[in-house]
């Protein structure tokens, strides 16, 4: 069988099994380039004149044709073929296909991935929010759960492109993130993973299924990086090879750097309560209790100066322009990016509420000083958001203040999905 594409990807990759999956279902040979290296290939510029964000995996069909993004190189396979009928044989089928498709990708994909990333080192380990995405796994798979109680396959009655996709993001999560007790809650849903991988069109791409017996998220260890510095002296310590600098003309040609200017933040009166200390425990410690040494509120309500520093309630402007959630979040990270200049003298928890095309951006912030706008208007955005002073002494701000930091507030009906942390 002639091959009609490769495909650019590393090993073990899950989101390229995707588009190996359907191949296979719809009869077809992709070639898997055994040359490629992640962060090496992907750099070049002969494939970054294919694909020009250098995403993985990547496909390039035997006619020149090239596509990134692993929904649009599953889709792009499953069209080439109508025998599996994996796009649906109606219009009908084929929208509820890209349902389900969508639901795997945005509602299923991003919670039952960060816990294994924390582990992984891909994203920073924040206790808090692993915790709430394994509570956002679990509200998103009793919905799946509830409609496989009387389905075999999500569309019609036979395999699809949705059953495919579901299924590879379900096998990342079973082997890496949701362990036995975690599945034992949802009979139907492992029933119909072990269904889908077992078609004999997909049993050999899906390959041995290692199941996750028990979670552990990966606590990063408090001496790594006194041991890193220590190890990295010998090597600083080579300073016999100055005489190889810079001749002194050379140097004094060059500019001399202005002074920084000094934050007017940094001059007010010294408080007790140390910001990066807060960080470092709320990344740390489960969020609600009462015990300061244990939980992250109780430590923040016994150490905090109200003096010193500002609690606020933050909304986004314009919810009405939102639209996907990942998008949302994504916003909100872009923000946060251009708060870095005030990163030293701000904490923030906000996230994205309600569903997709009818959400929400909210949160909180805790700052330094007694104003708001000196510490947020480092970005030149920050007026597309509200601030509102919170008074921890009101039962509805203190309310609002936990649900921000614990990732589990409602708002109008509109439950927490994703969010971000400034730290």
């Amino acid at each position: 069988m002639a091959s009609v594409g490769k495909l650019y990807t590393y090993p073990n990759n899950h989101r390229a099994l995707r588009a190996v999956a359907v191949a296979a279902a719809n009869g077809l040979k992709v070639e898997v380039d055994p040359s490629f290296q992640m962060g090496v290939t992907n750099k070049t510029p002969e494939y970054l004149a294919k694909f020009p964000a250098g995403q993985v995996p990547a496909f390039e069909g035997t006619d020149g044709f090239t596509v990134s993004q692993t929904s649009a190189i599953a889709y792009y396979l499953a069209s080439l073929s109508d025998n599996a009928a994996l796009l649906g044989r109606s219009t009908k089928e084929a929208a509820a296909i890209q349902q389900w498709v969508a639901y795997a990708d945005t509602d299923l994909s991003p919670p039952v991935s960060q816990p294994a990333y924390m582990n992984f080192g891909y994203v920073q380990f924040n206790k808090n929010a692993a915790d709430a995405a394994f509570q956002r796994a679990e509200s998103t798979l009793k919905t799946l759960e509830t409609v496989l109680q009387t389905s075999t396959f999500l569309v019609a009655d036979r395999l699809s492109l949705a059953d495919i996709t579901v299924a590879s993001v379900l096998l990342f999560a079973f082997q890496q993130t949701l362990d036995k007790a975690f599945r034992a809650k949802f009979p139907n849903v492992v029933r119909y993973f072990e269904t889908v991988v077992n078609q004999p069109s997909v049993k050999e791409a899906f390959g041995a299924v290692q199941y996750l017996d028990t979670f552990v998220l990966q606590t990063p260890k408090k001496d790594a990086k006194p041991k890193a510095e220590k190890a990295e002296k010998p090597k600083a310590e080579k300073k016999e090879e100055k005489p190889k600098a810079a001749p002194k003309e050379e140097e004094e040609e060059a500019v001399p750097a202005l002074p920084k200017e000094k934050n007017p933040l940094d001059s007010l009166p010294k408080s007790s309560f140390i910001l990066d200390e807060w960080k470092r425990q709320y990344s740390n410690l489960d969020t609600r209790g009462e015990d300061p040494s244990k939980h992250s509120l109780a430590w923040f309500y016994q150490n905090f100066d109200s003096e010193g520093y500002w609690i606020a309630r933050v909304d986004f402007k314009y919810n009405e322009e939102l639209t996907m959630t990942f998008m949302s979040n994504n916003q909100i990270g872009g923000f946060f990016n251009r708060l870095e200049a005030s990163r030293k003298y701000l904490f923030g928890s906000v996230g994205v509420l309600g569903k997709s095309n009818d959400s929400i951006i909210t949160g909180v912030f805790v700052g330094r000083g007694k104003e708001i706008e000196p510490v947020v208007s480092v970005a030149p955005d920050w007026e597309s958001y509200t601030y509102t002073p919170l008074d921890l002494s009101k039962p509805e701000d203190k309310a609002f203040f936990e649900g921000a930091m614990a990732w589990d507030l409602v708002v109008d009906g509109k439950e927490w999905v994703d969010g971000k942390n400034f730290k």
